[in-house]
């Protein structure tokens, strides 16, 4: 059976969320702007094209869920970045599939169609992203966000550096 977010009422699971300033963590290749995605392919919530700007709740979660290690060092060819402090209206995934088990494919890590549908879905009803369990790291949360006009913030406005110790 093929998931349709709109066949459930979205809204109810869609609430303030704040961000403490330097606990929500990004680590990404230098090859590509801080604000920016792997250019060549799309992810649970975002396909080729639409920025998403992913961030895990602390290093060690970061960390598994690039390397499933959660001491891995971090290579140079990467950097850690996080989110800035701030309040955002996101869609909590992991309260939904608790309610509605039979849309647990949004939270697959092998397929990201669901999760594609759901932030379409989303999107038309004005939230800004989703808050989600990571599936690597027991205790972990994940957050996707993004513009909801659809276009990449200006380089230095999202992310920045991290200056915690590695």
């Amino acid at each position: 059976m093929t998931f349709d977010p709109n066949n459930y009422d979205l809204s109810v699971y869609i609430g303030r969320f704040n961000f403490a300033s330097g606990e929500w963590i990004s680590i990404r290749c230098k090859d590509y702007a801080p604000e920016s995605v792997n250019p060549l392919r799309g992810g649970r919530f975002h396909h080729i094209g639409t920025p998403a700007y992913y961030a895990a709740s602390g290093i060690s979660t970061a960390r598994v869920e690039l390397w499933n290690n959660a001491s891995a060092p971090i290579p140079e060819t990467h950097e850690v970045f996080s989110f800035p402090e701030g309040e955002y209206k996101l869609f909590d995934v992991g309260q939904f599939v608790d309610d509605h088990p039979e849309a647990s494919g949004v939270l697959d890590p092998n397929s990201h169609t669901d999760g594609i549908r759901l932030r379409t879905a989303l999107e038309n009803i004005s939230c800004s992203g989703v808050t989600f369990p990571s599936t690597r790291d027991d205790g972990g949360i994940n957050a996707s966000v993004w513009p909801l006009d659809g276009t990449p913030l200006t380089s230095g406005t999202f992310f920045r550096p991290y200056h915690r110790p590695r």
